[in-house]
């Protein structure tokens, strides 16, 4: 099972947050566990999910049913310091808590901050630079240019242009809007 998390500003910047997403996301994947989540819902006499004890049990006992999960976090430098040391302390104790090494992977996308560095210490870490997306920026602009050419009838030349003022204006940056 996938999960996925972006955080952009101050949506889902808590832990409570991240984990009514991921709730979410597990209900739409398992119908099987709503009884139980409502159940404890219920029971802890809240209205909404708003315990972090709580979130953190629910996201226990679901991530435990599970086969295997791939679990992706976007944005967790965007969080206030103590809201994402809670979110990444929980992620990196249910990964050392899983009794089947490997059957929960996370991925953290972020910038190099020090206290995410100092909790995320055994992790292993991929850093990106504008290098890196060159040459995925060069294949993308390569076939958008192809079709563009194919539609306007441009020239190899305009065509090659085109990719050039692309790929160089790029700064190792993609942004996609609609359909690819």
């Amino acid at each position: 099972m996938f999960f996925y998390c972006q955080n952009q500003d101050s949506q889902r910047s808590k832990f409570v947050d991240v984990a009514r997403s991921f709730l979410v996301q597990i209900l739409r994947q398992n119908e099987d566990l709503l009884p139980y989540l409502y159940d404890q819902c219920l029971s802890s006499g809240q209205a909404q999910l708003v315990s972090t004890i709580l979130c953190n049990e629910l996201l226990q006992i679901c991530f435990a049913t599970m086969s295997k999960a791939f679990i992706v976090i976007d944005g967790v430098d965007k969080c206030e310091y103590l809201e994402r040391s809670l979110i990444l302390s929980f992620f990196t104790s249910l990964i050392n808590r899983d009794v089947v090494p490997g059957r929960i992977k996370v991925l953290f996308v972020s910038r190099d901050e020090g206290d995410i560095r100092k909790i995320l210490s055994s992790a292993s870490v991929l850093r990106l630079t504008e290098s890196s997306n060159y040459a995925d920026i060069e294949a993308y602009t390569t076939c958008w240019a192809a079709q563009i050419k194919a539609k306007f009838g441009l020239s190899d030349a305009l065509e090659e242009s085109i990719k050039s003022a692309v790929c160089e204006n790029s700064k190792g940056m993609v942004y996609t809007h609609g359909k690819i």
